[in-house]
């Protein structure tokens, strides 16, 4: 991401390792901003990504949230709150996943 961004980094290829991920967790509900992909079956249990306009209306992030990192780093984006956090964890190379509490 810090040399190449949109698909040529994120073409989608940790979609299924990202699916294998929530379900080995048990992780059925998440908030969810992938590159190229809209509302989608293979995540039946997605909500929308709030966005910085929430944020800076004071709406606090809650529960599991997932972006890719093309989506993140998107200069036109609109989830730039996502960059002063840390992800629990990187699916593939492509998929950040957040844990709020």
């Amino acid at each position: 991401y810090k040399y190449l961004l949109d698909s040529n980094f994120d073409w989608g290829q940790d979609i299924w390792r990202l699916r294998a991920y929530l379900k080995q967790q048990n992780i059925t509900s998440y908030h969810v901003a992938l590159f190229g992909f809209g509302p989608n079956p293979i995540f039946p249990g997605a909500l929308p990504l709030l966005t910085d306009q929430e944020i800076q209306q004071g709406v606090e992030p809650s529960g599991t949230v997932i972006i890719s990192v093309g989506t993140l780093y998107d200069p036109t984006g609109q989830f730039t709150w996502l960059k002063s956090h840390q992800p629990e964890a990187v699916i593939g190379s492509s998929i950040y996943l957040y844990q709020f509490r």
